[in-house]
């Protein structure tokens, strides 16, 4: 599969006592798949990388009984990852189809929900949205009966259920299924909360979470684990991250007045059960902010923005990071449509200055669009020559740039010495598997 960068990585090896060794077709499939991996990533040759992962393939499914379900979906979705990275959809799809048969063959049920995400971004792009919808009611009828109506399993098939909904223009059902949701999941919240009080345990507390922890550890199926792991805390958690979806409908419907309802008591439930600053109470304010800017209500939306922006100053102990910094950006964007400019110079001012510090370089491509933000801002508050000052900040960095690059150039088309060779290799292809998807 892939990983954000767009690099190969290999399905992931457990610890040898908790894995099974390696059918001969197995070890076979993993040796290409590194050879693939070296392809794709240090030799940048997508056409020999999807030959080698082909060749993998065949390897896990020339006959019955090779290897293992959920080896063959690994090494399935990998290649339809490439696949679907070159823009061949119907070939991505027909190894995809692969690696689902194995999942479901395989009793592998959570994988199975995982590949079906990765099914519907396909079939999305080929506008098969009746075929999405299926796929995705097959996925939420087996989360809700394996993890039941609250796990982060059923959130991901949930949500992709809803989307099929949306793209097919029944966003009735997808309204009705959201609040349905809403309301099983307070219930599974309710229950979990009294069962902890029976147990003296305190809901919400590590003490709780930490006992449906060691109960799931004793479960005699991972599907079972995942049941019995489910405490109030988590239970909770998924209720805000259904209501924000719900409000996330509403807002794509302009039917704003709801969104900010469903909102005002997603921040509510966070806040009662998680505290004001925490991140449950964060994303929903952060919600709640981005429908008041869709909605028109900037000034009310740059005063939550700006209340998570100190939140995040206190929770890092001014620290810098990218939250900080995106979030000084958009205050700036949203003051600046409020056409509030002596109040938005400020914070795109330090938008710029925590993205250089982050950086570690004052002028970089990367930082052009807040560079350009600045010197609009200042123009429009008529700071002509600041603005014109930063400009030249700007030319004189791209100049020095372009210098070092030059310099730089002057090595280019070396061939690597054999260490750097090895270097580049084991980090494609190196001895860990990971089961991560993009």
């Amino acid at each position: 599969m892939l990983d954000e960068d767009g690099n190969v990585v290999l399905f992931e090896q457990q610890a040898a006592e908790e894995e099974p060794q390696l059918s001969a077709a197995e070890e076979q499939a993993e040796q290409l798949m590194r050879q693939a991996a070296v392809a794709w990533n240090v030799q940048q040759n997508k056409d020999a990388a999807e030959k080698f992962q082909r060749q993998a393939l065949e390897c896990v499914t020339a006959a019955p009984g090779l290897a293992r379900p959920e080896i063959i979906a690994e090494v399935a979705s990998s290649l339809a990852d490439m696949l679907y990275a070159s823009e061949k959809l119907v070939d991505a799809k027909g190894a995809l189809q692969v690696a689902l048969d194995a999942a479901e063959a395989g009793g592998q049920h959570a994988l199975y929900i995982k590949l079906s995400n990765n099914m519907g971004a396909v079939l999305r792009k080929q506008e098969l949205h009746e075929e999405g919808k299926q796929l995705h009611q097959k996925a939420m009828d087996l989360a809700l009966q394996q993890f039941g109506v609250a796990h982060a399993t059923t959130t991901l098939a949930r949500g992709n259920l809803v989307d099929a909904l949306d793209q097919l223009g029944d966003r009735d059902a997808a309204r009705q299924l959201l609040a349905e949701s809403i309301e099983a999941i307070k219930k599974v919240a309710d229950d979990k909360e009294a069962e902890e009080v029976a147990k003296g345990l305190k809901p919400g507390s590590e003490e709780a979470t930490a006992a449906a922890t060691a109960a799931a550890k004793q479960a005699s199926s991972p599907d079972m684990a995942a049941m019995l792991a489910m405490d109030s805390t988590r239970a909770h958690t998924a209720s805000i991250r259904v209501q924000i979806e719900l409000a996330r409908l509403e807002m794509k419907a302009k039917h704003f007045e709801r969104a900010v309802e469903v909102l005002q008591g997603a921040h509510r439930l966070a806040v009662d059960k998680f505290g004001e600053e925490t991140p449950e109470a964060s994303s929903a304010m952060a919600a709640l902010a981005t429908c008041h800017r869709q909605a028109g209500n900037l000034d009310t939306s740059a005063s939550l923005f700006e209340q998570l922006y100190n939140i995040n100053e206190r929770q890092s102990e001014g620290a810098v990071n990218q939250s900080g910094v995106m979030l000084a950006r958009t205050l700036a964007d949203v003051l600046g449509e409020a056409e509030r400019w002596g109040d938005a110079l400020p914070w795109a001012e330090k938008a710029l200055s925590l993205m250089q510090q982050m950086a570690g370089v004052k002028v970089h491509p990367a930082l052009e669009p807040f560079f350009a933000l600045v010197i609009e801002l200042k123009n429009k508050t008529g700071d002509e020559a600041g603005a014109e000052e930063l400009r030249k900040q700007l030319l004189k960095g791209r100049l020095q740039m372009a210098g070092q690059h030059r310099v730089g150039a002057g090595g280019a088309g070396r061939p690597p010495t054999g260490q750097q060779a090895g270097r580049q290799a084991g980090k494609a292809g190196g001895s860990k598997r990971s089961s991560k998807r993009k």
